[in-house]
């Protein structure tokens, strides 16, 4: 260690101009739904953007230190108070409890860190000063120091997702590179602190923002002067975050993650990702195995992934498979565009952009097309990715912070906005185009129509059919039978068994078999096959309703044959199959997975409003599973 101890502390910023600065910080608040998921796709990337060769090798590790190993502990303890008691003083409540809990933290005698470390990068490049990786990520805002400007991230928001999986709002950083000039082997190590401005306890004013290292706000230098388990043995960066709020399905939620997001990389063997201590290693071997994965599945499924999880799943095929077209298309600005199309049943009719490896939308409704609605296609995914440098780094300068959309209001040249905007339209045609050649199913002569049927006579068989002009004086009566009706095909969904009861309606005012009818209304009864396991829930009178330039919105009124636990979904009824509506919010219940789960009670009619992600106002179907069969399912 250090001769003199004192050399290295922690110190935060003076508050000279007594700033309050509060917990909601909007860089840690991005990233605290789901923190495990978004800590997994943000370091991830940074890792491969420090690529130094292939594979990129990415590790993300459970430790457990004795409290006492923590650097300056008495430090952090005495800060974690004060910013408490600042809480209680001004009665805040949500600070008052992550505070106290934060105590609690720092009190055990044990201190859980997770910790993610890469090999085969190029590390943190320092030495800690303006325009160099290192200060980039420790200091910077709103910056981008990468060698590459086709780099996935730039050390932006995305690196605050380490502080929301902290339980103290904490995170130290080690790297070794190699210096640019000398060729030297250096290693830097800096911790940092994001909490609330506050007095501490020699009565100093401070800023929220707390770098721990050595005077003044500057990292470690030499490996020997940190504790063991801050230090590398060899080049490449580690990320520790302290007293880190342990999940159960950690393992498998990460893991959910990296397939969902880096397939692509994993899949040309360009990143390899290992969790746990080796518990889950995720490489181009395993990728297949572990889509199938149960617990994997399940964590997705939990995080509300698991229809994108499946969407990964069905684009790697398009990856791998023989029967996947490629289409490349040149646009002026992005170069070479490459679009793979799969066309397969079942699959979801859903479009995907990756960029460097990495999957970034399904859509791109800020440009017109949301790619939502494939009416007459034939079931397919397509997966669209820039070829040539001058693309990837136009689609990146389009992407938000969180590298999930793209936007030309990201430019600020209005010369520039607006030919980006006409760029991305002409890509959005491209892609329309290459699908509608490989999908679009051919217009046939005829239409069998079971549900007509009844009002129209079967077949005769010719040689009872009488010659119009001879004269019988005992001519056969002729007795005509409607044709016995064929069940309707299941969503293009899922595989299963339509049930018996269930409902459906159009907004044209047509009701079904038992329902009424009106403006905007429908009811009736059937049932249709879908993705989603359990006991189907007959349904009676099921009827919808649409206010007046709500096309999201739903007022879904039926009666349920059973009390229990049911997962509501609805389905878009067309032409073709009826394909699934993702409904993200209600008034009723809750929403998971783009269906909504509410309780149900025997022949009790029941009314709730749900929102579909987009807009549609065309007829539905309803369909009702017993969650708990679901679950056992």
């Amino acid at each position: 260690m250090l001769k003199n101890e004192n050399d290295v502390l922690l110190s935060f910023l003076p508050n000279v101009a007594d700033i309050n600065q509060g917990l909601g910080d909007a860089g840690i608040e991005t990233f605290r739904d789901s923190p495990y998921a978004s800590l997994a796709r943000e370091c991830a990337q940074n890792s491969t953007d420090a690529r130094l060769k292939n594979p990129v090798t990415v590790s993300f590790d459970m430790l457990e230190i004795a409290a006492t190993q923590l650097p300056s502990l008495d430090s952090f303890r005495s800060s974690i108070s004060c910013c408490l008691q600042k809480a209680k003083d001004t009665n805040t409540e949500k600070e008052v409890e992550f505070f106290a809990n934060a105590k609690k933290s720092l009190d055990r005698e044990n201190i859980k860190i997770l910790r993610i470390s890469d090999s085969n990068t190029k590390g943190l490049e320092g030495p800690c000063r303006d325009k160099t990786p290192f200060h980039s990520l420790l200091k910077g805002s709103g910056v981008s120091i990468k060698d590459d400007a086709t780099s996935g991230g730039s050390f932006g928001i995305g690196k605050n997702a380490a502080f929301a999986i902290s339980d103290i709002q904490t995170v130290f950083y080690s790297t070794q590179y190699r210096d640019g000039e000398t060729g030297d082997l250096k290693f830097l190590c800096q911790g940092k602190s994001v909490l609330v401005s506050h007095t501490d306890k020699n009565n100093i004013p401070n800023l929220a923002t707390g770098y721990w290292g050595q005077k003044p706000y500057m990292p470690v230098t030499r490996l020997e002067d940190v504790p063991e388990w801050l230090r590398r043995s060899e080049i490449g960066t580690s990320v520790f975050c302290i007293a880190c709020r342990e999940s159960p399905s950690w393992e498998a939620g990460l893991a959910a993650s990296l397939i969902q997001n880096f397939f692509c990389a994993i899949y040309r063997n360009e990143t390899i990702f290992s969790v746990n201590n080796g518990g889950t290693v995720i490489n181009k071997d395993t990728l297949i195995s572990l889509f199938g994965n149960p617990i994997i599945k399940q964590a997705a499924a939990d995080n509300g992934h698991e229809e994108d999880f499946e969407f990964a799943r069905a684009l790697c095929e398009c990856l791998m498979s023989l029967e996947t077209k490629e289409e490349i298309v040149v646009i002026p600005e992005l170069g070479k565009v490459a679009i793979r199309i799969l066309v397969r049943e079942g699959l979801p009719k859903r479009v995907s952009i990756i960029r460097n490896g990495m999957y970034i939308t399904d859509n791109l409704e800020n440009f017109g097309e949301k790619f939502r609605r494939f009416p007459l296609y034939k079931d397919f995914v397509t997966l669209v990715e820039p070829i040539d440098h001058d693309g990837i780094t136009f689609f990146k300068n389009l992407e938000n912070p969180r590298h999930d959309g793209f936007s030309s209001e990201r430019i600020p040249d209005t010369d520039k906005r607006n030919s980006a905007a006409r760029v991305m339209k002409q890509l959005a045609k491209a892609i329309r185009d290459a699908i509608k050649s490989q999908s679009l199913e051919s217009p046939k002569d005829s239409v069998t129509i079971n549900e007509l049927s009844e009002f129209f006579a079967d077949q005769v068989d010719p040689e009872k059919l009488q010659d119009p002009n001879a004269i019988d004086e005992n001519p056969e009566i002729l007795k005509y039978k409607p044709s016995k009706k064929q069940p309707p095909k299941s969503p293009s969904q899922g595989n299963e068994k339509g049930g018996d009861e269930g409902g459906s309606g159009t907004n044209d005012g047509k009701g079904g078999d038992t329902g009424g009818s009106g403006s905007g209304s429908g009811g009736g009864t059937g049932g249709a096959g879908n993705n989603f396991g359990g006991k189907t829930i007959a349904l009676r009178n099921v009827r919808n309703l649409i206010g007046e330039g709500q096309s999201r919105k739903r007022q879904l009124i039926l009666t349920p044959e059973e009390t229990a636990t049911a997962t509501v979904a609805v389905f878009a009824a067309g032409v073709n199959s009826p394909e699934r509506l993702r409904i993200t919010g209600t008034d009723a219940g809750e929403v998971a997975s783009g269906s909504v789960k509410v309780n149900f009670t025997k022949d009790k009619k029941l009314e709730f409003t749900i929102e579909f992600s987009d807009e549609y106002d065309g007829p539905i179907e309803v369909i009702a599973k017993s969650f708990a069969e679901r679950e056992a399912a």
